[in-house]
C-alpha cells in the first residue's frame, strides 16, 4: 500500500476518532468491565493525549514509508505494523486501558530500528554515528520513564538522580 493510502486511512482515523472512543467507551459500559470506564483510578488512565512512545511510532512509520524506496516483504510488514500501531495511538489512548494494547508494539518498533538503519544504505561512520545517536535517545527514554515518570510504580523511593512526584 502507498504512503497516500496510509495517508487517507490515517485521516478517515483522525475524524472518527471521537465518534469511535465514545462508542467503545458505550460497549465497555455496558460490560463486566464498566468499572473502568467510571471509577475515577481506571478512568484515569486513559492517556488521552501522545506519549513519546506514540511519536517514535509515528517516526518510524513515517520513515518506513517515506525512506526506503525498494521495500522487500520484510519492510512491508514493519511497515503495516506501525501502521497499526498509529491507528492504536489515534484510537485507543482515549479509553481506559487502551494504551496497553498500543505497548504490544514496543517490541516489534526495537526489533525494526536496526533493520532501517542497515536498510537506509549510510556510510558506515555515518551507520555508526546514527546507531549512537538512537542508542543515546532510547537511553534517555528509559531513564526519563523510570526516573522521572516512575512508570508502572517501579521506584517506591526517591532517587538522588530524579526528583519523583
Amino acid at each position: 500500500m502507498g504512503w497516500k493510502k496510509y495517508l487517507v486511512v490515517i485521516i478517515i482515523a483522525i475524524a472518527l476518532k471521537n465518534p469511535i472512543v465514545n462508542l467503545l467507551n458505550g460497549l465497555i459500559l455496558n460490560s463486566k468491565y464498566a468499572m473502568y470506564v467510571t471509577y475515577s483510578n481506571f478512568a484515569n488512565t486513559a492517556w488521552g493525549g501522545w506519549k513519546i512512545s506514540n511519536f517514535i511510532n509515528l517516526i518510524l512509520f513515517l520513515a518506513y514509508c517515506l525512506l526506503l524506496k525498494n521495500k522487500d516483504t520484510e519492510d512491508s510488514i514493519y511497515t503495516n505494523i506501525h501502521f497499526v500501531g498509529v491507528l492504536c495511538s489515534i484510537l485507543l489512548l482515549g479509553i481506559p486501558g487502551g494504551d496497553r494494547i498500543f505497548l504490544g508494539f514496543r517490541f516489534i518498533e526495537l526489533l525494526s530500528v536496526p533493520n532501517l538503519l542497515y536498510k537506509l544504505k549510510l556510510r558506515k561512520i555515518s551507520y555508526i554515528i546514527l546507531s549512537l545517536v538512537i542508542a543515546v535517545l532510547y537511553l534517555f527514554y528509559f531513564c526519563y520513564t523510570i526516573g522521572v515518570q516512575n512508570g508502572n510504580s517501579v521506584l517506591p523511593y526517591v532517587t538522588t538522580l530524579f526528583s519523583i512526584n
